[in-house]
């Protein structure tokens, strides 16, 4: 798997609103959920708090691949792009839920393994 460009990095902490997260079903249907709860993990990993998943939980538990898109306050966009995993224990879990609002109920932790990165149509990685 790909690291986050060092510009992709310092755009994340500039980012603006929510992400917007996106999965397929297994007919090739796609889901795209906005995304509040969001965070870097290990540089090479976007992790989705599920708060609330429904369709997306299943799309992902069904092997779909994911995307997610952020905005900067500037206006640059960037779009990361591959697979996902569903972690309910763990490392992963364990930083989802230290950063998670603790109001919210942190299901599991979706992370999007980083393996292609676009900003606009460049692509960076």
């Amino acid at each position: 798997m790909a690291m986050l460009p060092e510009e992709v990095s310092t755009a994340w902490k500039n980012r603006e609103g929510p992400a917007v997260f996106a999965t397929v079903d297994a007919a090739g249907m796609p889901n795209v959920i906005y995304a509040n709860c969001v965070s870097i993990f290990n540089g090479d990993t976007l992790v989705v708090a599920d708060n609330y998943f429904c369709k997306t939980r299943t799309n992902i538990l069904a092997g779909s691949p994911g995307s997610l898109l952020f905005i900067t306050r500037d206006g640059i966009s960037y779009q990361v792009k591959g697979p996902i995993g569903y972690h309910t224990a763990g490392a992963i879990f364990e930083d989802m839920k230290r950063w998670n609002p603790p109001q919210r109920p942190g299901n599991a932790a979706a992370a999007l393994k980083v393996e292609e990165v676009y900003s606009g149509e460049e692509r960076l990685v």
